[in-house]
């Protein structure tokens, strides 16, 4: 079968994703089909967990990062602090540097946050043009339609036949009804055109269908078995969009004001909320900017996925759900995991990492003690009112705020130093 859908726009990184993506979906519906299993929903949502887990290397090292963001977060706070309201080129440019040296002494790249996403952003987008074109990538889904589009095919102008039965579709065609007369009736590009307006309709569709049929085919005969072919073709389409009594390529609002399909995107949005509390907060600073659009997003993100599915086909709302629904379960493993891992040994990881990388460039390596202090230039001045520091007190736990660091650990350090560095900045 040619993958000739919307997803296969020229230039558009999109395509080779998503072809990736419907070969581990038409493996997967291969698979069930062993066991006499021809369902979309049951396919998508063991689909949806399939591809999640093979992004789970890029959510653990997304949360790695995190974990760093949040023991370094209350010294880019003071250092954000005591540039505020400095717009001059000069304090830019300090403000800059010492962020920079920030991130370096806990080997950490600031762009390292938003890499996973980047990667992560065009294989979702890709995800959501499979589950609209589910019959384009996969064969057993896609045979379901073939015997009665080769009969739609055979009646004169077909696409103006269609275009008069005025069915509102989910997703525009690639060929539109008007541009069907420019193809053979043995041209794959027609045929696949027709077999992804079979798959988009709804129950009610299927009736106005035959009635336009009626209207424009004279031969009682023709008729009949046209008719016979349609009926076959709207039960094996039932029987396989159909998913604990719902029609997965129908929209909620399709069915009706009240209906048992409502609790589709109350589950998405419900389900969203929950994940977004379960996840690592990395800026607990109520008047931070960032905190507070995150909060914000928090609120916004799952009304939105609400409002989404009530539009969207369900097979989509099913798809967030099932979604949020194992990210959920997900993350109650990464957050173990995330929590035994100390944060001394993941800095010093990242500061090796970053050692190999400024080998290659030929500049010198980090050193942990250095690491472990304030910027390199204060050091000696830095040393010497540790020292005194430490005679007038006993060691104990740095604190500020809600972030706690173990005394004479590298975050203590680093923490103790650099509040020393701003109080001499200040004067």
């Amino acid at each position: 079968m040619s993958l000739i859908f919307l997803t296969q726009e020229n230039g558009s990184i999109l395509g080779p994703i998503a072809k990736v993506l419907g070969v581990i979906l038409n493996w997967l519906a291969e698979f069930l089909n062993i066991f006499g299993i021809q369902n979309t929903g049951i396919t998508l949502i063991l689909f949806t967990f399939i591809v999640n887990t093979l992004m789970l290397p890029l959510t653990i090292k997304q949360y790695k990062f995190q974990k760093i963001q949040s023991s370094l977060a209350p010294e880019l706070a003071r250092i954000q602090k005591k540039y505020k309201n400095k717009k001059d080129e000069v304090s830019m440019r300090k403000q800059q540097m010492e962020t920079q040296e920030l991130y370096q002494k806990y080997g950490a790249n600031p762009m390292a946050g938003c890499l996973p996403m980047l990667i992560t952003l065009p294989i979702l987008f890709a995800l959501y043009r499979v589950v609209y074109h589910i019959p384009a990538y996969v064969d057993l889904f896609y045979n379901q339609y073939t015997d009665f589009a080769d009969k739609l095919i055979s009646i004169p102008d077909i696409g103006n036949v269609l275009k008069n039965a005025n069915i509102q579709l989910s997703q525009p065609l690639q060929v539109g009804f008007d541009q069907w007369a420019n193809y053979g009736t043995n041209d794959v590009v027609l045929k696949n055109n027709v077999v992804e307006f079979l798959s988009q309709l709804k129950s009610a569709d299927w009736k106005t269908l035959s009635d336009q049929l009626g209207s424009v085919i004279q031969n009682p005969e023709q008729l009949q078995v046209i008719r016979t072919s349609l009926e076959t073709t709207q039960a094996a389409a039932h029987n396989m969009n159909s998913f604990l009594g719902l029609n997965v390529v129908e929209s909620v609002m399709s069915t009706g004001p009240i209906s048992a399909a409502a609790i589709v995107p109350l589950l998405a949005g419900g389900l969203q909320f929950l994940q977004t509390k379960m996840m690592p907060q990395t800026d607990t600073n109520p008047d931070s900017p960032t905190a507070s659009t995150m909060k914000t997003m928090n609120y916004v993100m799952p009304l939105m996925s609400v409002v989404f599915c009530f539009m969207f086909p369900i097979g989509v709302g099913l798809y967030w759900v099932a979604g949020s629904l194992y990210r959920i379960v997900q993350q109650l493993f990464v957050n173990r995991y995330m929590d035994r891992i100390n944060i001394e040994d993941l800095v010093k990881k990242n500061v090796e990492k970053q050692n190999k990388k400024r080998a290659k460039a030929g500049l010198e390596p980090l050193k942990m003690e250095a690491v472990s202090k304030a910027r390199t230039k204060d050091i000696p001045v830095v040393e010497e009112k540790a020292k005194v520091s430490k005679k007038k007190n006993e060691p104990s736990d740095y604190s500020r705020s809600d972030v706690s660091y173990k005394a004479g650990s590298i975050s203590a350090n680093a923490r103790l130093l650099n509040k020393k560095n701003g109080e001499k900045g200040d004067k």
